[in-house]
C-alpha cells in the first residue's frame, strides 16, 4: 500500500511541476501530463481532466456526475435550510479573523457559513461514509473513486473532484495512508 501511495505522490508532483501555471491547481497540460512514466501513471490513475469525464476505473459511468449535494446540504442553503434538514448543531464557532464566517458543528460533519450562505462543508474520514447527491459512498480512495471517476486535478495535499463550479476535495494523510478530511466548496470560494 505504500507504494501505492508513492506512486501516487510522485505522479503528482511530476505533473506540478511540469504545469505552466506551477502550483496553483489548474488545469495540467498535455506537455506536462507526458513527463509521467507509464508506470506511474499506472499506480497514480491520473488522467487529464478531458479524460477524466467521470469514468470509473471499472470503465462504467460514475455514480456521482454533478456534486450539487453533500450529506443532504447544497451550497445555495441559508442557516434554516441547514437547521431543517440537520436540526439544531451540537456548536456554533464564529471565526475570530472573520466576524461573517460562522461553522455549525454536527456528529460527524461541520458546515461554514460565509454570510448567509453555506460556504463549505466538511466531513472527516472518522465519519465513515458520505452522501453526494443522495449516493452513500464509503470515505476510501476506492470508493471515492467509483462513485466519482478520477481525479480531475491532483494537488499536493490531495486530490479534487470538480463539477462545473462545484468542488470536491479530498485532502490525503499521506503519512498514515488515508484519506484525512472531504471539503466541498464552490470554485469562487477559493
Amino acid at each position: 500500500m505504500k507504494r501505492k501511495w508513492a506512486w501516487l505522490a510522485l505522479g503528482g508532483s511530476l505533473l506540478l511541476m511540469g504545469s505552466s501555471s506551477g502550483f496553483s491547481g489548474g488545469a495540467v497540460s498535455p506537455a506536462a501530463a507526458s513527463t509521467l512514466t507509464k508506470e506511474a501513471a499506472k499506480h497514480a490513475s491520473v488522467q487529464m481532466p478531458s479524460q477524466a469525464a467521470a469514468a470509473s476505473p471499472s470503465g462504467q459511468a460514475a455514480a456521482v456526475s454533478k456534486l450539487d449535494e453533500v450529506n443532504g446540504i447544497t451550497l445555495a442553503d441559508d442557516r434554516k435550510a441547514v437547521v431543517a434538514k440537520l436540526g439544531v448543531p451540537a456548536e456554533i464557532r464564529q471565526d475570530p479573523l472573520f466576524p461573517d464566517q460562522e461553522t455549525y458543528h454536527y456528529a460527524g460533519l461541520d458546515v461554514t457559513f460565509s454570510g448567509a450562505y453555506v460556504q463549505d462543508v466538511t466531513v472527516p474520514q472518522g465519519a465513515g461514509s458520505v452522501a453526494l447527491d443522495g449516493v452513500r459512498v464509503d470515505i476510501t480512495p476506492a470508493s471515492l473513486r467509483e462513485a466519482l471517476g478520477n481525479p480531475d486535478y491532483v494537488a499536493e495535499d490531495g486530490l479534487v473532484y470538480q463539477r462545473g463550479s462545484n468542488l470536491l476535495k479530498v485532502y490525503l494523510d499521506k503519512e498514515k495512508e488515508r484519506i484525512d478530511v472531504i471539503r466541498y466548496y464552490s470554485l469562487s470560494n477559493t
